[in-house]
């Protein structure tokens, strides 16, 4: 999924990058707005009677000519449809088309299979011959659920293959309508130009040597999020020490390349207190704000390290500490203006409200400015120098527990004349790094002063090293597991003019599927520390031919019969824990649930009793379930149980149903009323269980429910 993303983005990067001219006759181009707009019609087979049109003209850094041409429906349907021709090539490079029109059901009417052939028939109809030397991308994990349950289309990336090496920035992307097979959206990013040839590429060895020497991984502690909570967790992992990066297969350099991963914060919430009667809980909180230092202690930590006798404050907020257990802290804030000589500056600073502890400050504004006039003073060896030794003044025991890492933004600029140095010291425990405890200080170049300080420490509980594996078994299974292996990729290089084209590179590099490896089993985990698992078609061996094989395969493409067996096991009687997980799973793949015992399932249940299908009370994992639970869990699903609970509106059609009560007639009623689950022969067996397979069928009806109202 985050590969197809990434694919998307970096065809919407052709038209972002672009220069727009609005459509005129006075290009160099092959290809005029009449020829580009007949290519459309003609390639593409659309009908454009009564639809409104604009165009507009660009061209790109790599001098790609394009013709964007947009059609919008006159009436109420509201259609639009969207073309890019190259004006050179005349290649469709891109199709989207798009209608307001919804489509309820999650149960597609045709199958991935059937999509694919469709995708296929068409990318040979506008690409034959590129498309001969594509192959279709396969997903390697499972790490979460198919975003596309939720989707109308089915999504197909056709990678470019040169002479047996993937080129990942080339590709034919098509969506397929799951209910018409009609192609929604289609994207063609291909270069024409010449690719490194792969003979003058150094040896898997040779690259597996300098991915070790200058990229590396290490024992290190990670913290994770494995529940919906905000108490994190320390884990015992292998990860990069520098970063996944490619490295060029000819001249060995490392090659900076699409990295980039978000920070998170948060920060207190103000709570009223409601009520007249003060809780245990209420009360703890007030008697811990009264131990914290005021605003103005704070101020004065502040000033041992900020000068700001001249400043205003300007904000004061007192935030929750982070992750969950640590110290709420003041956030402060002040600025300066001189109106007269047009100056503003401002400084921030973050003070522990217990301990009156510096987090973190920052300074800037005209005082840092660049001042390209000038020789910096200093060097990064003697700046960093100052960085050691201030560290030493302001946390003297956690500094001596660090070691200096030099680390460098995928996306950084490099300046002739630098105006500030960055330095970060990673925690070392035991010889592991711990990288979530950090202290990093910024030194201006040509003054020398301390521009910027934060430390992020968690004292978190860290799990045991011993019995963990080597580091050239982590080493051996990265290479296997992760793909190390030639691609073909687009590089631009950021410190260059942005006028200047963008190289092709032929890199080793490892897949992205994950950045930790367990230190213990070797096993590949996603960002919640969870074993990613191989995917693998898994197709039950005892299904077919069996009378409910079309819904069971149905709900195994969907992801919601997720089974390692290769049984399904169809006669056997459901448990409640399996008929709950698949239920839930119904709902789509929303919510990300670890990886926890078979006979607990607590997730599952978690989000069914959160959701009112089930009750506490009703748990009872391993029991089989009837028929008359299975309706009162889907009813609930349905969010109709308020209307099974009514009394004196239902009469038995069932014959035995006369001894039932009102409750369980409301939900035989409506499940039965909504031909999702049915009696036999004027009888509903409300107390007979019912199988895996039916389970599976039932589901499927409950999916093709129309919610909608109609006419």
């Amino acid at each position: 999924m985050k590969k197809t993303i990434s694919l998307i983005l970096a065809f919407l990067f052709i038209f972002t990058s672009a220069f727009p001219i609005f459509a005129t006759e006075q290009t160099t181009s092959n290809v005029d707005l009449k020829k580009s707009i007949e290519i459309a019609k003609q390639k593409l087979n659309i009908s454009t009677d009564g639809f409104d049109f604009e165009s507009s003209y660009s061209e790109n850094r790599d001098r790609k000519k394009l013709w964007s041409l947009n059609w919008h429906s006159k009436d109420k349907s509201k259609k639009s449809i969207n073309v890019t021709v190259d004006a050179d090539s005349s290649d469709v490079i891109y199709y989207n088309t798009y209608s307001t029109s919804v489509n309820t059901s999650k149960i597609p009417k045709f199958s991935n299979d059937q999509a694919l052939k469709a995708a296929t028939d068409f990318a040979n109809k506008l690409q034959s011959e590129k498309f001969k030397s594509t192959k279709l991308m396969d997903k390697q994990f499972d790490t979460m659920r198919d975003y596309t349950y939720y989707s109308d289309s089915y999504t197909f990336t056709f990678i470019r293959d040169i002479n047996g090496i993937p080129y990942i920035d080339n590709n034919i992307l098509i969506n397929v309508d799951k209910n018409t097979l009609e192609i929604t959206n289609y994207s063609l990013d291909w270069d024409d130009k010449l690719v490194p040839d792969k003979k003058e590429a150094m040896s898997i060895e040779d690259a597996k040597k300098v991915f070790k020497e200058n990229l590396g991984i290490e024992p290190s502690y990670q913290l994770v999020y494995q529940d919906s909570y905000d108490d994190p967790k320390a884990i015992l992992v292998y990860t990069y020490k520098n970063g996944n990066k490619p490295i060029d297969a000819i001249s060995k350099e490392i090659v900076n390349y699409n990295n980039y991963y978000p920070m998170r914060s948060k920060e207190m919430k103000n709570e009223k207190v409601k009520g007249d009667v003060i809780t245990p809980e209420e009360q703890k909180a007030i008697e811990d704000t009264s131990k914290l230092i005021s605003k103005e202690k704070a101020i004065e930590f502040a000033k041992q390290y900020l000068e700001i006798d001249n400043y205003t404050l300007t904000n004061a907020n007192l935030n929750k500490g982070y992750p969950k257990g640590s110290n709420p802290s003041w956030s402060l804030n002040w600025e300066f203006r001189d109106n007269n000589k047009e100056t503003y500056e401002y400084k921030n600073c973050s003070v522990d409200a217990v301990t009156g502890q510096i987090n973190d400050f920052y300074q800037g504004g005209s005082e840092f400015e660049p001042q390209t006039d000038l020789t910096p003073k200093y060097t990064r060896d003697s700046a960093k120098q100052l960085a050691v030794e201030f560290l030493k003044k302001i946390q003297s025991n956690k500094f001596n527990s660090t070691e200096y890492r030099h680390i460098e933004s995928d996306y950084s600029i490099k300046e002739e004349k630098p105006t500030n140095y960055y330095y970060t010291f990673i925690r070392k425990v035991n010889d592991i790094a711990c990288p979530f405890n950090t202290l990093n200080v910024s030194i201006n170049a040509y003054t020398g002063q301390i521009v910027s300080f934060n430390m992020s420490w968690f004292d978190i509980d860290l799990p045991k090293s011993d019995n963990i594996i080597s580091l050239e078994d982590a080493y051996t299974k990265l290479f296997d597991k992760m793909n190390f292996s030639l691609k073909y990729i687009r590089n631009t290089n950021l410190e260059e003019s942005s006028a200047k084209p963008t190289e092709i590179k032929l890199v080793y590099m490892l897949d992205t599927t994950s950045n930790f490896i367990d230190a213990k089993t070797g096993n590949l985990l996603d960002y919640n520390g969870n074993p990613i698992k191989e995917q693998t078609k898994v197709s039950f061996t005892d299904i077919k031919g069996h009378w409910a094989e079309k819904d069971i395969s149905t709900l195994l493409e969907l992801g919601i019969i997720q089974e390692d067996s290769q049984t399904f096991c169809p006669k056997d009687n459901i448990k409640q824990k399996d008929f709950i997980k698949m239920l839930v799973n119904t709902f789509g793949p929303v919510y990300k649930f670890p990886v926890i015992p078979d006979d607990k399932n607590d997730s599952f249940y978690e989000e069914a009793i959160n959701r009112k299908i089930i009750f506490p009370k009703e748990k009872s994992p391993k029991k089989f379930i009837t028929r008359l639970e299975a309706s009162k869990y889907l009813v609930r699903a349905l969010n109709v149980a308020y209307i099974a609970d009514l009394n004196g509106i239902y009469s038995p059609k069932f014959k035995d149903l006369k001894e039932k009560n009102n409750r369980d007639l409301g939900y035989i009623s409506i499940i039965s009323g909504l031909n999702i689950l049915n009696g036999n022969n004027g009888y509903f067996g409300p107390d007979k269980n019912i199988s895996r397979a039916d389970t599976a069928v039932i589901l499927i009806r409950f999916l093709k429910i129309n919610i909608n109202n109609n006419e």
